[in-house]
């Protein structure tokens, strides 16, 4: 298969490579990504690390189109744990199952995902999700191939936008199993497009962003907020700076299970104001919600004092809070229960206006 830097102007349904970092221009990320140089290369990709990561285009093409991904084991060193797992769509239509790669124990490996099979000619639009949190491993998305050409329409933002920054409960942690299940942390039983974050973005026909990691806080010392928070990619750049090119429109804080256990309830509500603070910071002029409740609300009464000492809903800084469920695997909240945390939040937000 040809490898092309260059899109061809006249489509002759060859097969071609087409390397990602070189075609952005045809391509819709959304989420916080970055160029990476590929192993051993001097090629470019484009990282994917974090949960509901998206990249969508419109091709020009048929029969079949993959994905090269390079993936790469970190502090993960079983590789089944390692797996990442993917939601595509086809025109518009969720393709059954879960594809998903898996590498070897090294540092890094190639795979291939197939994004679509036995496509008729003509054009069509090709979208794709990671399921997985950063914790899951990092990875790098090398080229597109396929019988065809990407078209310089590629899909169009959504009027709105929303970034969602949680811990376990935002990455689905267990969502797809029960209590008392073996190893409910595993990527095969996580989905985060199957938690509130995700499924809230599809009622309202809303852009996502996600920002989350497992036994992640807001006020826990060990993991700064600020420094976390900052950050462009966890696991692929840790240390890199975040530059935002798309302010949302809302940013849904999900966090205070694990501050619950983890701090002095005292400092919940200073600590609060810092994390409103450092989201205000990128975006002055977003809607800030605090959702919280999925897992308990043993520190709402803080929580809610520091939202007040931030302006409250004069400021455009809102509370809701979510029913608990602990019926997934883990004590998490389950499918389920995300499904109506979602059905909660997207009414919270009508009703409030903010939608």
């Amino acid at each position: 298969m040809k490898t092309v830097s260059v899109v061809p102007t006249i489509n002759d349904y060859s097969a071609r490579s087409y390397p990602v970092a070189d075609i952005c221009d045809y391509l819709k990320l959304c989420g916080r990504y970055d160029k990476l140089p590929l192993p051993d290369s001097d090629q470019m990709g484009i990282t994917m690390d974090n949960a509901c990561n998206y990249m969508g285009f419109v091709a020009d093409c048929e029969g079949d189109v993959t994905l090269d991904i390079n993936i790469y084991i970190d502090q993960n060193k079983d590789k089944s744990m390692c797996a990442r797992y993917f939601s595509i769509y086809v025109d518009g239509v969720k393709q059954p199952g879960r594809p998903y790669i898996i590498g070897a124990s090294k540092e890094h490996t190639d795979c291939t995902l197939t994004l679509a099979s036995g496509l008729e000619k003509g054009k069509h639009l090709i979208e794709v999700y990671r399921q997985n949190e950063p914790l899951k491993g990092a990875m790098i998305l090398k080229s597109i191939n396929m019988k065809g050409v990407p078209l310089i329409e590629k899909p169009a933002d959504k009027d709105l936008y929303i970034e969602f920054v949680g811990d376990s409960i935002t990455a689905g942690y267990g969502n797809l199993a029960v209590k008392g299940v073996e190893n409910p942390g595993h990527a095969k039983n996580s989905d985060a497009t199957s938690t509130y974050a995700f499924l809230t973005a599809q009622a309202l026909n809303a852009d996502i962003s996600v920002l989350c990691r497992s036994g992640m806080g807001f006020s826990l010392k060990s993991i700064p907020f600020d420094d976390y928070y900052t950050q462009t990619c966890l696991v692929a750049r840790p240390g890199k700076k975040y530059v935002s090119t798309r302010e949302p429109d809302i940013v849904v804080i999900n966090l205070g299970t694990n501050d619950n256990v983890r701090t002095d309830i005292s400092e919940i509500t200073e600590y609060t104001q810092k994390a409103i603070k450092t989201v205000r910071d990128f975006y002055p002029n977003c809607k800030i919600v605090w959702a919280y409740g999925l897992m308990g609300i043993h520190i709402e009464k803080e929580i809610k004092a520091g939202l007040e000492k931030c302006g409250g809903e004069a400021n455009n800084i809102y509370y809701c809070q979510l029913k608990t469920d602990y019926s997934g695997g883990g004590g998490h909240t389950s499918a389920t229960g995300h499904i109506e945390g979602a059905k909660d939040l997207t009414k919270f937000l009508k009703i409030k206006g903010l939608v």
